[in-house]
């Protein structure tokens, strides 16, 4: 952080003689301090604005200027996509469905569940139907029959496992396994698509950054040829036709330089914005590669498009694939489920409950084999396969319209490449014929050859080429970057710049 003592917005200007009529009265301090410096002599003035600009010096807060915080290429990707809550959303679906296809496969597992429990039941006396009457010592006793235990236990152990079910869970569990790669393409997809949005905008708000700086470069030096053109127009010997000439190009000059300004520091904030970096202010750190490195790179990537297979290609197939687990499904409600249970129970009784389950006695015991068959339905399951079949050729379809959509949006990209290859090549001859002209024309100025109004609108020209083949060397990134990222190599392109 750069530590700025002096600066114009404390220090404002002030003209001489509205200081002569400050100073002869009063002088206000910036915390309303009031110090009346009668004019004596020139000794107490003299001692009075030293006083006071001390004390200036001393209460006024010191001015802070940030300093723009180094950001490459790399890291404003991975820091937006480290932050991305859309990326994070479809994680967490990827993982849902790898649950989910865990689920499934426990269908071709057995169960096996256990159960035990314990029941109090209270037996009244009245209300019981007599066993018999008997004659006990010449007196009749009734006699009821004993009433059960008021307490008993059951322990039940259960297992159960399918044999046959039509291919139906191995469908099901395909499904989901296939699903799972589906939204594992997905995230892949959007996790390039971001790659390649905060790519482009890293690269399009270096662009304005150079605009910028060629804005203010143009500025002054139409200003300085304006300055010099008054002044020969003050001697007569310049037309006013080209003084307002020059004046309309100053004054569009000093607009373009304001304009320029304004969007930089818009896309700055939307960069800042989307890679949410945590700085208020930010420099672009990467440039863009050699002239020379451009060709065998752009090579090597339509080398790679020849056998990159599109992830919206890999998308259709597992489409495919899941229509035809559907279709497998379909079928497997004309088959029966078929079904093997076993189970086992034990028990015990007493009318003590701490006795009630120290001795279980074996109950009834089962094997059970069920088979289950559905007869009618409403059509529906003739309904389910006509539609399955259906969607699986749909499927089939879908993936030639994606082979040609693809080869067709690469190629195009591959076009871009080309055309902005071919146009920096010509705007870097430009830049070359202009350098040489600009040296050609100092040397005529120092000859006295040239005069300096047309030694200026050299340097224009040289300056307007430079920018415009600077921005075509960004084109071409640009441009790069976008194929990179569609063939799956933005690893690749981006280790380019891991150097910088």
């Amino acid at each position: 952080m750069k530590l700025t003592l002096f600066s114009s917005q404390y220090f404002p200007y002030i003209p001489p003689t509205k200081l002569n009529k400050l100073l002869g009265f009063t002088f206000t301090t910036l915390y309303g301090l009031f110090i009346t410096i009668p004019i004596f002599a020139i000794k107490t003035l003299r001692q009075s604005i030293w006083t006071t600009f001390l004390f200036i010096l001393i209460t006024t807060p010191p001015h802070f200027a940030i300093t723009p915080e180094p950001i490459l290429l790399h890291t404003a990707i991975s820091s937006a996509t480290r932050h991305s809550k859309k990326l994070q959303i479809q994680k967490n679906k990827i993982k849902i469905k790898q649950a989910e296809h865990q689920i499934a496969i426990s269908e071709l597992l057995p169960s096996l569940d256990a159960s035990f429990d314990l029941n109090s039941i209270e037996y009244e006396v009245d209300g019981r139907d007599a066993l018999a009457k008997i004659n006990v010592l010449g007196d009749e006793v009734t006699v009821y029959p004993v009433a059960p235990s008021k307490y008993s236990s059951h322990f039940n152990l259960m297992f159960s496992q399918t044999l046959f079910s039509g291919g139906r869970i191995l469908a099901q569990i395909g499904i989901k396994k296939f699903e799972a790669a589906l939204l594992s393409y997905d995230y892949q997809h959007s996790l390039r698509q971001q790659q390649r949005e905060i790519s482009t905008l890293y690269w399009r708000t270096l662009i304005s950054s150079l605009e910028t700086s060629s804005a203010d470069t143009l500025a002054q030096l139409t200003k300085t040829k304006l300055a010099f053109l008054n002044s020969k127009s003050d001697k007569g010997f310049l037309s006013k036709k080209n003084l307002r000439e020059s004046e309309i190009d100053f004054y569009n000059r000093n607009e373009n330089k304001l304009l320029t300004k304004q969007i930089f520091t818009q896309s700055n904030r939307h960069l800042i914005e989307q890679t949410k970096l945590p700085y208020s202010s930010i420099q672009l750190s990467s440039s863009p590669r050699k002239y020379e490195e451009i060709a065998p790179f752009f090579q090597d990537l339509k080398t790679l498009s020849k056998t990159y297979e599109p992830l919206s290609v890999k998308q259709s197939k597992l489409n495919i694939s899941i229509a035809e687990k559907n279709h497998a499904i379909s079928k497997s409600l004309f088959m029966p489920d078929i079904t093997l249970s076993s189970g086992v129970s034990y028990f015990d009784a007493d009318s003590e409950l701490k006795n009630a389950h120290n001795d279980l006695k074996l109950g009834d015991t089962y094997i059970r084999l069920t088979a289950r068959y559905n007869l009618f339905s409403g059509f529906k399951d003739m309904a389910t396969f006509k539609k399955s079949k259906l969607e699986t050729q749909l499927a089939q379809l879908s993936l030639s319209t994606q082979k040609e959509e693809s080869q067709i949006s690469t190629d195009q990209l591959i076009q871009n490449c080309q055309q902005a290859i071919t146009n920096l090549k010509q705007l870097k001859k430009n830049a070359d014929s202009m350098n040489k002209l600009l040296n050609e024309a100092k040397i005529q100025f120092n000859h006295n050859q040239l005069s300096q109004s047309d030694i200026i609108d050299t340097q224009i020209h040289h300056a307007d080429a430079l920018l415009l083949y600077q921005k075509a060397t960004i084109e071409v990134e640009i441009a790069l970057s976008e194929l990179a990222f569609q063939i799956g190599e933005g690893d690749k392109y981006l280790r380019r710049f891991s150097s910088q």
